[in-house]
């Protein structure tokens, strides 16, 4: 019965000093960078890759999601937008680890399209396609694409 008790004591000792300990030395995970944008504009990111690049919004403060926004990415201090395909707003919803990203853009014909964006120069993920939409949501680190699109 001494032992078991002994075995107890032990056991809990051991685990309140594991606790105690490891708070104290890990490093913390991460640490919150505020995005450079112009003044009066609201941003919020949607997507990080490996490196720290984020991509996301850029909009006035009073905008929804979706309206008047522009899709931008952001390496270390520097912010730039991406434009879009002709119309007025875009959005990015994902970044591969070697920095292509993915996204939606409103066309010059008025339809919505997924796009891929490479080395800064923007295009419609599915080329002329004479769909009625499509959106990229998101993009694996390999730069693998998912979203929707409707003929």
């Amino acid at each position: 019965m001494v032992l078991n008790a002994v075995s107890r004591i032990a056991a809990v000792s051991s685990l309140v000093i594991g606790f105690a300990v490891s708070p104290a030395n890990a490093a913390p995970r991460y640490i919150a960078v505020p995005l450079d944008t112009a003044a009066g504009l609201a941003s919020y990111g949607t997507a990080i890759n490996a490196s720290g690049d984020v991509v996301g919004n850029v909009a006035p403060d009073d905008a929804w999601y979706g309206e008047e926004t522009r899709a931008f990415r952001s390496v270390g201090d520097k912010t730039q937008e991406l434009g879009t395909l002709g119309g007025l707003t875009s959005g990015a919803t994902g970044i591969s680890d070697d920095g292509q990203i993915a996204g939606w853009s409103w066309a010059a014909d008025g339809h919505q399209r997924a796009f891929l964006d490479s080395n800064n120069s923007m295009r419609a993920l599915l080329g002329d396609h004479e769909d009625t939409g499509s959106n990229a949501y998101g993009m694996s680190p390999d730069g693998q694409v998912t979203g929707w699109f409707s003929p």
